[in-house]
C-alpha cells in the first residue's frame, strides 16, 4: 500500500524541504521584538513569502531585515529580495512593498530584485559595490584591486556595511560614526597613516557621492568631511567641533531641563561621556564586570569594539579612574540595569544592539540643542576634544596625561614596545577636580 501512495496536495520536493517544526508567524511589531537571538542566520515567516532574516553580529548585536522569497517568473530559480531593516520599516509597510514587488515581477516576467531596487533601503555595502562595479572598467586591474582591498579590508571593517546609507547622513549622527572610523584607520596606519587615512577618506567621499547622485542620501550633503593633508596632528584635536569652557554653563543648564524628558539611560551615558572624555562606542558597551569599586578602577578590555584598537593594541586594556561623580552616575544606572550585563541597555525594541545604541548620546544632544557659539553642531565625540583642550588651557595639565585618559596608545613602534605607563596617579588626582568643576558649572546628576 505504501508503494501505491500518491501525494495529492504536495510534492516530494516540498516534503523533503519541510521544517521539523512550524515557526511562529510574525504578525506584529511586538512579535519582532520577541524574536530570540539565533546561533546563526535564521528566517522567521511573516506570511505571503515574506520573512525576517536574523543574523548575529560579531559585536553581540543582531542584523534583522525583511526579505521576500519567490521564484523567478521565467527561470524558476529561487530569489531573495531584501526589503529593508526592521529598524527602518514597519511590518505593514514591508508587506505592502513585497506584494507590489511580487505582482510587478510576475507581470513583467523579470527578476524581483530589479523591481525591489527602488523600494528597499540601500545599505553602505550595496552602494560600495555599485561604485566599485562602475569604476572597474575605467581603472587598471592592479589599481582596482588595490582600491577594492583598501575598501573591504580597511574601511568597511570600521563601519557597518549592512546599515542603511541614510543612517550615515549629516544630522543623523552618521558623520560622527564615519569620523570615528577614519580616526581608527589613522591610529592604526603606522608610518603611512596620513596617506592611508587620506585615501580612505577620498574613497568614502566618492562612495557617498554615488548615494547622493541616486538620491539615496536624501539631504544631498556628503557626510565625509574634507581634510587638509598637510595637517599632521592628532585627529582628536581637529575633527570635531567642541564647546569652549565658557559655553558649558548654558549647555549644562539646557541638558538639566531637556534631559528630564529624555530616556534616563541615554542622559546618564552622555553625562559619563562628558565627564570621562571616552568614545561613545566604549561607554555604550560598558559592562558591570569591568568596574572595580575596591580599587576605584574601570578596566575596559582592549578588544572592545568602541575602543577602536587593532592588532597588538587589543591586548592593552584602557583603565579609567573611578571618581566620585562617576560612581554616582553608575549608582543611578543600577536602578535600570543592575541585573543586566551592560551598564546602559538599548531602550528600543529593534534588538540591533544588546547595549545602548552608540548614536543615542548624540541624539540627546540634538534634543538639548548642540550648536556652539561658532554655529557648529557639537556631537558626543566633541567632549573628547573639550577635555583635551580645556584640560590644558584651564587646568594646565600635560598633554600626555590627557591622551592617556582619552585612551590613546603610543604612536611610534618604540613607544608601543616600551611605554606602558597610564599616568593613573595623576589622573586620579585630576579627574575628580575636572568633574567637580563641571558640577559647579551646572551639571546635575
Amino acid at each position: 500500500m505504501l508503494g501505491d501512495y500518491r501525494m495529492s496536495s504536495i510534492g516530494l520536493e516540498e516534503v523533503i524541504s519541510m521544517p521539523k517544526f512550524q515557526k511562529k508567524l510574525i504578525k506584529s511589531q511586538r512579535d519582532i521584538s520577541q524574536i530570540p537571538r539565533p546561533d546563526r542566520k535564521d528566517h522567521h515567516p511573516c506570511g505571503d513569502s515574506l520573512f525576517i532574516r536574523v543574523e548575529p553580529l560579531k559585536d553581540g548585536g543582531l542584523s534583522m531585515s525583511f526579505v521576500g522569497k519567490m521564484r523567478h517568473p521565467v527561470t524558476k530559480t529561487q530569489k531573495e529580495v531584501t526589503i529593508g531593516r526592521t529598524k527602518d520599516i514597519k511590518l505593514s509597510d514591508a508587506k505592502t512593498t513585497w506584494l507590489n514587488i511580487k505582482r510587478t515581477a510576475k507581470e513583467q516576467k523579470c527578476d524581483p530584485n530589479k523591481i525591489g531596487i527602488s523600494n528597499r533601503n540601500k545599505t553602505l555595502g550595496y552602494v560600495t559595490d555599485k561604485w566599485l562595479t562602475a569604476m572597474k572598467p575605467k581603472w587598471e586591474p592592479d589599481y582596482y584591486r588595490d582600491v577594492r582591498n583598501k575598501v573591504y579590508n580597511t574601511i568597511l571593517p570600521e563601519l557597518d556595511a549592512e546599515r542603511c546609507i541614510r543612517d550615515y547622513q549629516v544630522g543623523n549622527g552618521g558623520d560622527e560614526l564615519i569620523e570615528d572610523a577614519l580616526d581608527a584607520i589613522y591610529d592604526e596606519g603606522g608610518l603611512n597613516r596620513h596617506q592611508t587615512e587620506r585615501k580612505c577618506r577620498g574613497y568614502l567621499r566618492r562612495i557617498f557621492e554615488v548615494g547622493i547622485s541616486k538620491k539615496w542620501v536624501t539631504n544631498g550633503c556628503n557626510p565625509v568631511g574634507k581634510r587638509n593633508s598637510d595637517l599632521l596632528v592628532d585627529p582628536d584635536i581637529k575633527h570635531y567641533p567642541r564647546y569652549k569652557w565658557a559655553e558649558l554653563p548654558e549647555f549644562l543648564k539646557r541638558l538639566d531641563i531637556v534631559g528630564r524628558s529624555c530616556i534616563p539611560q541615554e542622559v546618564l551615558a552622555l553625562q559619563l561621556i562628558i565627564i570621562t572624555g571616552q568614545r561613545v562606542g566604549a561607554i555604550s558597551r560598558l559592562e558591570w564586570s569591568w568596574i572595580d569599586h575596591e580599587n576605584k578602577i574601570i578596566e575596559i578590555p582592549g578588544t572592545t569594539k568602541g575602543l577602536k584598537r587593532r592588532g597588538k593594541g587589543k591586548k592593552i586594556p584602557h583603565l579609567l579612574p573611578l571618581t566620585p561623580i562617576t560612581e554616582e552616575i553608575l549608582d543611578r544606572a543600577k536602578h535600570y540595569t543592575a541585573s543586566e550585563k551592560y551598564v546602559f541597555t538599548n531602550a528600543w525594541s529593534d534588538n540591533r544592539y544588546p547595549h545602548l545604541d552608540p548614536e543615542a548620546p548624540s541624539r540627546v544632544m540634538r534634543k538639548v540643542g548642540n550648536t556652539n557659539d561658532q554655529g557648529e553642531q557639537v556631537t558626543s565625540h566633541g567632549w573628547r576634544k573639550t577635555l583635551q583642550t580645556e584640560g590644558q588651557n584651564v587646568f594646565r595639565q600635560p598633554l600626555i596625561m590627557l591622551k592617556k585618559q582619552l585612551g590613546h596608545l603610543p604612536e611610534n613602534k618604540v613607544d608601543k614596545a616600551y611605554d606602558f605607563s597610564d599616568y593613573m596617579p595623576m589622573r586620579k588626582e585630576f579627574m575628580p577636580e575636572y568633574e567637580k568643576e563641571l558640577v559647579n558649572l551646572g551639571m546635575k546628576i
